[in-house]
């Protein structure tokens, strides 16, 4: 089971809609997550200077990570 992503996480496939691009199957490699940032910090470095991405955002080991 994984975990819940941060509440601060923040990705374009949140906003936009449309027609899916398929990427062969993984939603991480989709063009469209690349472009993720933190709501909490409002850039693409967390409140702990790493990077933000779904997969760093959804570990609970994270210092920074929150649920609502």
């Amino acid at each position: 089971m994984t975990a819940e992503r941060c509440r601060y996480f923040r990705s374009k496939t949140m906003f936009v809609t449309g027609q899916r691009v398929e990427t062969g199957g993984n939603e991480n490699e989709s063009p469209a997550s690349a472009f993720c940032w933190c709501n909490h910090t409002m850039t693409e470095i967390g409140e702990d200077y790493r990077l933000v991405g779904l997969p760093d955002c959804s570990d609970p080991k994270r210092s920074c990570y929150q649920i609502v």
